[in-house]
């Protein structure tokens, strides 16, 4: 296997080990320099933490710990003691109606509308990539459009609650709402947006002082905090004897192998970098989404129409069924192109021409990840059952790898530099960024690329950071003079 033995490498800039290539390469990708046949450089050893990198390191933890806090506390207009009762602990299970219950998602759907407007106005259209005026106005309509969703959510949850109560006191128990009414309304919903609110707020320290892009990292603990309710569940299906332990050890092995396989796909084109500025996947997860929708398509319109055919073929075509398996992953792999195209659309021509090769390895790569995911999902629900459903999701998985081996990749990119990164630019799209990254002088690191590419379109909260060692007399996380937001098509 050729390495590449030049110290001076980006790559091993990046991080810390030399480049591998596949066999019948002869320069390195990176740096241009004759590949060698062994490896004469031993790895590199990271630095002790910086006094600056511990800072961002608390700067990450502290707000994290502080929604974990918060999402333990009951919403003091309920009666709280009728939920924990039911709960037998205190979880964020336990107090779902809590101040933080609704979490970011209100903003993520904010972000999400907000953008497709941008993509349906053909003024806005053209100008939402290389436009930072215009992100920012789209940034302030997104939280606008969060709050209102926000308030919209949480006082239909008024609502229901309330109903709750009525039914309650009917059967002679005491109320969940001890004074139901348009005050109770109006506090419960300026509490609940309130505490939506201190995500967003808790992603932007953590975006500006800590370390990983805030929203990302945000997500990723509001999947954790889930945790302890889910091995409750856990517990309660070993109670029932719905659970067995050799199922048990099989779902584990099987998240296990889960992870493992996804950090070594991402970590893939570090370690044998490609002759095209890409990042797989090409195709984010879009045809995975289409497919299973299609999918599950029959089984929705057969709750709505109940026709003896449509219940006939629910019968034979249902998740874990061959048919089913084969139609999903035929439906990826017809999607992987388009949305591949999609994705790069800007510079898809380019790409193909520079390497056509090259282009159609990436794809390849894409399409593995597509049928991992519904391999693992297949797995589950064959050969454990019902309890494939405590198993995190395909999407939730490889979500949750992707933001943990950027982060990783971030953390070893600052721990390795003496002075604080500097900002280079900020990019909304994956191919400006990738290119940006390759024509900078100095090793640089992307944030974010991994979970990004996940998901290209409707993450505008995701913005790609390129960032470089800092410049003398450079205030670190501000863009040099004369750095573009981002690069012109």
């Amino acid at each position: 296997m050729p390495f590449c033995p030049n110290l001076d490498c980006p790559h091993r800039a990046r991080t810390g080990r030399p480049a591998e290539f596949e066999a019948g390469r002869s320069l390195c990708a990176d740096c241009k320099t004759p590949l060698v046949d062994e490896n004469p450089q031993p790895s590199e050893r990271l630095p002790p933490i910086s006094a600056a990198l511990k800072k961002r390191l608390l700067w990450t933890l502290a707000p994290l710990a502080f929604l974990w806090l918060g999402m333990l506390c009951p919403m003091p207009f309920l009666n709280s003691q009728i939920i924990s009762d039911g709960q037998r602990e205190m979880t964020p299970e336990a107090v779902r109606f809590g101040p933080l219950s609704l979490g970011i998602t209100p903003f993520l759907i904010g972000f999400i509308l907000v953008e497709i407007f941008a993509l349906g106005v053909p003024a806005l259209r053209r100008r939402r990539l290389n436009d930072p005026v215009l992100r920012r106005k789209l940034w302030r309509a997104s939280l606008s459009v969060g709050v209102a969703l926000g308030l919209l959510q949480s006082l239909l949850a008024a609502w229901t609650l309330e109903g709750l109560g009525w039914n309650l006191r009917e059967l002679g128990q005491p109320e969940f709402v001890a004074d139901p009414g348009w005050w109770f309304r109006i506090r419960f919903a300026l509490a609940q947006t309130a505490g939506s609110s201190l995500f967003v707020l808790a992603a932007g320290i953590i975006s500006l002082r800590g370390v990983g892009n805030g929203f990302a990292v945000v997500v990723l603990a509001d999947v954790g905090a889930s945790l302890p309710s889910h091995l409750r569940a856990i517990l309660f299906h070993f109670e029932m004897g719905q659970l067995t332990p050799l199922v048990a050890v099989l779902g584990a092995a099987l998240v296990l192998a889960g992870a493992f396989a996804l950090w070594r796909f991402f970590s893939h084109q570090e370690r044998r970098p490609w002759n095209l500025p890409l990042v797989a996947p090409t195709c984010g997860l879009l045809p995975l989404e289409v497919a299973w929708l299609l999918c599950m398509l029959p089984a929705l319109l057969n709750n709505f129409l109940w026709l003896p055919w449509l219940q006939a073929f629910n019968t034979r075509f249902y998740p874990g069924s061959t048919p089913f398996l084969v139609l999903e992953i035929a439906l990826c792999l017809v999607f992987l192109p388009l949305a591949s195209a999609m994705y790069y659309w800007r510079h898809r021509k380019g790409f193909a021409a520079q390497d056509p090769r090259e282009w159609r390895r990436a794809w390849v790569f894409s399409g593995l990840l597509l049928l991992g995911m519904v391999a693992y999902g297949e797995l589950a629900a064959r050969y454990l059952g019902g309890p494939a459903v405590l198993l995190p999701t395909p999407l939730v998985l490889v979500g949750v790898v992707a933001v943990a081996f950027d982060l990783a990749r971030e953390y070893r990119f600052r721990r390795r530099l003496t002075t604080e990164p500097a900002a280079l630019g900020t990019y909304q799209d994956v191919s400006d960024a990738l290119r940006a990254a390759r024509g900078a002088a100095a090793p640089v690191l992307i944030q974010g690329l991994r979970y990004r590419s996940l998901g290209y379109f409707f993450m505008p909260y995701l913005p790609l950071v390129v960032l470089a060692p800092g410049e003398a007399g450079h205030p670190p996380g501000e863009p040099p003079a004369g750095a573009s937001f981002a690069l012109k098509a």
